[in-house]
């Protein structure tokens, strides 16, 4: 408990000691930047620069139907990402989609997590409809199997995954934590964290409605390239340097003649 008591006091201190003499702090997001307004960081100095994504890698494609409605979630088997919450939603969506197949890509960093979720798994008769893929080293290639996309994370900031969702043009069911609602606008489902009954609902309009999923997934990719590409993160970091590494220029106010000191005349009329 000390360790953990002297960690956090440590950490937080060299934050508060960055922001201090920052001239910028930038946020991955809107909602982060409540961290900074808390430790009465000046409003001025403050810069949401969002996360960017190669909207090259991360396209659309062609997408072939799948043999069973595919829902997949991307990121570390953890307990805040909520895997074990998406597992109680799947087995409320197979009463309404019976052969819907859930895909986990993502390593188990937390060993006892990952159990309690295949225990969900066993608990719910789910084995022929949840499989954990581990790690895939073409997530856009995942995604473009999916019927949809689904996050169902306990806290977040700004997640990639989502913004990769949303460039290769996939129909996204998410949590509403952290950023993902400024990641998502009007172009997905959000529902609220641990509520496993929510998310079902959510996930089962969208595998139901092709159509909304196909209008929803365009958007989404539209949105994603004008907001969270890689030449627009890159972009304002290189603005950011060039604002802070440019002296300013000051203008001095004019000033009004000054009167020459009484000994210099005294002098002159000597002279």
């Amino acid at each position: 408990m000390f360790v953990r008591w002297f960690l956090t006091r440590l950490v937080s201190t060299i934050t508060n000691l960055n922001y201090a003499f920052a001239d910028q702090v930038s946020p991955v997001c809107h909602y982060n930047t409540r961290w900074e307004r808390w430790q009465n960081v000046d409003v001025s100095r403050i810069r949401v620069i969002y996360n960017g994504v190669d909207p090259v890698a991360f396209s659309p494609g062609w997408r072939r139907p799948n043999a069973r409605p595919t829902v997949v979630c991307m990121g570390q088997i953890f307990p805040l990402k909520g895997q074990r919450h998406l597992i109680d939603a799947a087995a409320l969506v197979r009463q309404v989609v019976p052969d819907v197949e859930f895909l986990f890509y993502g390593s188990a960093s937390d060993d006892a997590y990952f159990q309690e979720c295949q225990n969900r798994v066993a608990v719910h008769g789910l084995e022929n409809h949840v499989s954990f893929k581990g790690l895939t080293n073409e997530p856009w290639a995942v995604m473009r199997r999916a019927d949809l996309v689904a996050s169902s994370s306990i806290s977040e900031a700004f997640p990639y995954a989502i913004v990769e969702a949303m460039l290769t043009g996939s129909a996204i069911a998410a949590t509403d934590v952290g950023g993902v609602r400024e990641a998502l606008g009007a172009t997905g489902l959000l529902v609220p964290p641990n509520d496993p009954v929510a998310m079902a609902e959510a996930i089962a309009l969208l595998l139901k409605w092709p159509d909304g999923r196909d209008r929803l997934g365009h958007h989404a990719r539209e949105r994603a390239l004008q907001l969270f590409t890689e030449d627009r993160f890159i972009d304002a970091y290189r603005a950011s340097y060039a604002r802070l590494t440019t002296p300013a220029i000051v203008e001095l106010p004019e000033l009004e003649p000054v009167a020459e000191p009484e000994f210099v005349l005294a002098a002159a009329a000597i002279a």
